[in-house]
């Protein structure tokens, strides 16, 4: 109810111009801040990815050597690789 009755001031003492103005200030400054954080979010997003393929690659190409230097079996490297995609994958 107090609201409602500092909204009457404010129309009454015609000062709606500046009320709108300081409230199209906040709401542009915290418009600019989440922009801001979309790109901060994408650029660590796009980071996380390329390290996890990174990681996904190495472990291939680490499996396939053993299993060519016949220290590991085709069906051990088919697990290594389910799990490391798992664990290393960004998105699950």
């Amino acid at each position: 109810m107090d609201a409602l009755q500092g909204v009457e001031v404010i129309k009454t003492t015609n000062q709606e111009d500046f009320f709108s103005g300081i409230t199209k200030n906040i709401y542009g400054f915290f418009q600019d801040k989440v922009y801001h954080l979309t790109f901060t979010g994408l650029r660590f997003g796009l980071f996380a990815e390329c390290i996890a393929t990174v990681l996904i690659v190495a472990i291939f190409a680490f499996a396939s050597w053993l299993v060519l230097e016949k220290q590991i079996k085709i069906g051990e490297m088919m697990a290594i690789l389910h799990d490391g995609k798992y664990r290393y994958s960004s998105r699950q």
